[in-house]
């Protein structure tokens, strides 16, 4: 099973950038459709009794086909910062949790994916390394706080060792906390060139927007202390979606967690 999912990773990260390149260089419908179905032949093995992946699918692909184009803002403007109903904490709380040797996860499922909300929710990874913490996304900036910066402490971490975050795509569910990370612990944002193109022409408040910082390429290798993740650009969800690879730590065994987006698998 996890073979599985490594192999329809490493697929959907072929297609998801091979599908948008196709339907707008051509720009076609017809031209993309063939690496659609291919995707989808992938995620959905029934006769292996294989878990069903087609919502991954969905997420990566369908995104990239929209009129508008991935990761296209909304059209009506989100309300200010200081209108917005921040939703009740049992509503997003999770307690922190360690996953492997080195990965934690560090909520939550919420119900605002963005403002104003709407179904959905949000996930933060904790790499750590000898030299310090990578996160991979932040949530949103009142669960930050508590998710993070205390979660960490309750795992029994320093938040203050945050060296990186990964924003893996230009969605407040992913990005919002980042600039409370970026000003409390004075860590490395980074994101690909597109999707922070997203965020300077985005209509949410500039007050949860990061500053400009570092700029992730396709196959770019980030390495801190003893541990290297490795970014790759795939396109789709938003204009420049990054998906990761992460070395995991079992007691003496090694995995890889391919994090596409935000949902990881190992």
């Amino acid at each position: 099973m996890k073979g599985y999912h490594l192999r329809l990773f490493w697929i959907l990260l072929l297609l998801g950038i091979t599908i948008p390149r196709a339907a707008y260089a051509q720009g076609s419908m017809a031209a993309a459709q063939p690496h659609l179905d291919k995707a989808k032949a992938a995620a959905w093995r029934p006769a292996d009794g294989l878990n069903d992946l087609t919502h991954l699918y969905e997420v990566v692909c369908a995104p990239a086909l929209s009129p508008k184009g991935p990761g296209e803002p909304p059209d009506q403007a989100p309300p200010p910062l200081s209108e917005r109903k921040v939703p009740p904490r049992a509503d997003w709380y999770q307690e922190p949790a360690k996953v492997f040797d080195n990965l934690y996860w560090l909520g939550s499922w919420g119900t605002a994916s963005r403002i104003p909300p709407n179904p959905g929710g949000d996930s933060t990874w904790a790499v750590t390394t000898s030299e310090g913490i990578i996160l991979i996304d932040s949530g949103y900036d009142y669960s930050a706080p508590v998710l993070i910066g205390e979660g960490l402490k309750k795992l029994g971490l320093d938040p203050a060792q945050i060296k990186y975050v990964v924003l893996s795509h230009a969605h407040g569910d992913r990005y919002f906390g980042s600039r409370y990370i970026q000003d409390a612990y004075h860590a490395h944002i980074i994101m690909s060139e597109k999707d922070w193109d997203v965020l300077a022409k985005s209509d949410e408040p500039n007050e949860i927007k990061p500053k400009k910082d570092m700029i992730a390429t396709d196959g770019m290798k980030l390495t801190l202390g003893d541990t290297t993740l490795t970014l790759y650009l795939t396109p789709g969800h938003t204009p420049g979606t990054i998906s990761t690879l992460v070395p995991l730590k079992d007691g003496n065994q090694r995995h890889v967690g391919a994090v596409w987006g935000a949902s990881i698998r190992v």
